[in-house]
């Protein structure tokens, strides 16, 4: 089984405007509300691809039935605990003139102590047998120390994990031996700790985490994707990809490759997956996630090169 956390889901509140004026004013075309949150986001992708997974993490209990409702209305299991108050909401405004996408995002609420235990408890059952991936920010109170014992647990009982964090979480995969990470390029930065000067520098350095990670996918926005493995690295672009938002793209992106990889597809295989799934994604309104006829359509638009 496949178990997605998200430690600090969101609504996504998009609106669509015609020329953003900063400090002015501006008339939104129009707008749309989605649940959301990096893990959610990725087990929605697992569904429209087949692969059943179920959803754990924080959720404030005022927005648990709407997002039990949705994930269910996919087959996607809900274990979320519940918190006090309601999920952040992050705006992302989407200038139509420009093509340009700015995001304000909200910290979240605060998680207690008890929370952190019952989500504990809960990564306990998971076994050998089991994947969990960690995606998204941590909540207020929830610092590297608390993440630390949810790997460590995790890894104790044998899961495979995968991480889509910023970089506490990327150093506790790479600490715990982690199946795949997939930050993206500044993400990737943070974790580095220096700024790569081109694809291939950061192909070179996805390479030498690829030692004790086993799979680094670093998303580069409209340059594709890099992909690497110990000793050998792709990049990866798809051909005449119609965008209308990038929100959620590299969930999508690591859902993809998470798709291939576990279903024992090649290696080359679960990257036009990725690659193809994500393509798709940026092609829908709002977070909702892509339609499989739009996954299978860019499998065929997809270019794997290996540079390494």
């Amino acid at each position: 089984m496949i178990v997605t956390f998200t430690l600090n889901p969101c609504i996504d509140k998009t609106y669509y405007v015609d020329g953003l004026k900063v400090g002015g004013f501006t008339r939104a075309s129009e707008a749309r509300s989605d649940l959301s949150g990096k893990g959610v986001n990725l087990s929605l992708d697992l569904a429209v691809l087949g692969r059943k997974s179920a959803a754990a993490g924080f959720m404030g209990r005022d927005d648990v039935p709407a997002y039990k409702k949705l994930l269910e209305s996919f087959g996607v299991g809900f274990s979320f605990v519940a918190t006090a108050g309601a999920v952040r909401t992050n705006c992302k405004i989407i200038d139509k003139t420009t093509g340009l996408q700015t995001d304000v995002n909200e910290s979240g609420a605060p998680v207690t102590e008890k929370d952190k235990r019952k989500l504990l408890e809960l990564a306990s059952g998971l076994s050998c047998e089991d994947t969990a991936v960690i995606s998204g920010s941590f909540p207020k109170n929830f610092g590297r120390e608390d993440a630390e014992k949810l790997i460590s647990l995790l890894r104790s009982h044998g899961v495979r994990l995968a991480v889509d964090t910023e970089k506490e979480g990327l150093c506790l995969a790479e600490k715990y031996g982690a199946f795949a990470i997939k930050p993206n390029f500044d993400e990737f930065c943070g974790f580095l700790g220096y700024t790569p000067k081109s694809v291939s520098e950061t192909a070179s350095a996805a390479v030498s985490k690829a030692e004790n990670i086993a799979n680094v996918i670093v998303s580069l926005g409209e340059e594709g994707a890099v992909f690497a493995s110990k000793g050998r690295a792709w990049l990866g672009r798809v051909k005449d990809v119609r965008c209308l938002s990038t929100t959620g793209a590299g969930d999508a992106l690591f859902a993809g490759f998470l798709y291939g990889a576990l279903a024992g597809k090649s290696y080359k295989e679960s990257l036009l997956y990725a690659l193809a799934t994500a393509s798709a994604k940026v092609g829908t309104v709002g977070t909702k996630p892509p339609e499989r006829e739009e996954i299978e359509k860019y499998l065929k638009q997809t270019e794997c090169v290996r540079i390494i």
